[in-house]
């Protein structure tokens, strides 16, 4: 295939951090949150080979992959709906409820290549429609997939699972570990990418909180940290180590 996966430069993103820190400080609490949410949700050497690469269809490739969401939704029961956005396309078990303070779980799955086990990846979507389907639960589940071509390639998140019974979290990470495993879908490890396999959702994503979190807690910290510019090895693993308490915290799940 014409990319490869790699793990994201964490002295780059850092650096940008400290950049904003120092040259736009009325402006760095809201463009650290954002280049952060990108950073570890994007597999940024894979963006840049896209972006390079003269001869990848764009038009082509976004036909096929409509046409092939569209194909799985046709072929998964009138139980299912589908709806698709710009960023997101999804399928919902229809009669399911969601109490009004319910919240909303997620299990993350992610491809190693999904354009270069494109078939692998079509085939896993309709099997796990089928496996989620058999799972137990009166509340909400619903799976989606980015519609943007490109996006599916560079996102980390390639497919996620959403719910909203805690009880069935061992069931969905068995479903997508199955289907995957059995249609040749090989999974990245998300350890690499910083990333959670299971998320949990509050006033908006767990991934956009934290980012908020990790943005102001850098600008409690600024003097420090700008104290590391000059030093891109300590700078990078002081943010990660902010980065890593805060998600094992977990008060962005709370």
């Amino acid at each position: 295939m014409w990319y490869r996966t790699a793990q994201n430069n964490h002295q780059d993103w850092a650096a940008q951090v400290a950049n904003y820190l120092e040259t736009q400080p009325g402006a760095a609490l809201a463009l650290i949150e954002g280049s952060t949410y990108h950073h570890f949700t994007q597999r940024n050497d894979v963006k840049k080979q896209i972006l390079e690469d003269k001869n990848f269809d764009k038009n082509a490739w976004k036909n096929l992959w409509a046409n092939s969401l569209i194909k799985v939704a046709g072929l998964l029961s009138s139980d299912w709906s589908f709806n698709s956005h710009p960023d997101w396309s999804q399928f919902s078990l229809k009669g399911k409820k969601k109490p009004a303070n319910a919240r909303n779980y997620k299990v993350y799955f992610t491809a190693q290549n999904p354009l270069g086990d494109f078939q692998g990846l079509i085939q896993t979507l309709y099997d796990l429609g089928k496996k989620l389907q058999n799972i137990q639960t009166e509340l909400t589940i619903s799976f989606k997939v980015s519609t943007n071509v490109q996006m599916l390639a560079i996102h980390v998140d390639t497919i996620v699972i959403h719910f909203a019974d805690p009880n069935i979290v061992g069931e969905v990470q068995q479903a997508i570990s199955a289907v995957s495993k059995k249609n040749n879908l090989k999974a990245e490890d998300r350890d690499k990418y910083l990333r959670t396999t299971v998320g949990r959702d509050s006033t908006t994503s767990d991934t956009a909180e934290l980012s908020q979190r990790f943005a102001r807690n850098v600008m409690a910290n600024k003097d420090y940290i700008l104290s590391l510019k000059d030093d891109p090895g300590a700078l990078s693993s002081t943010l990660l180590d902010i980065w890593r308490r805060i998600d094992s915290e977990g008060l962005h799940r709370k």
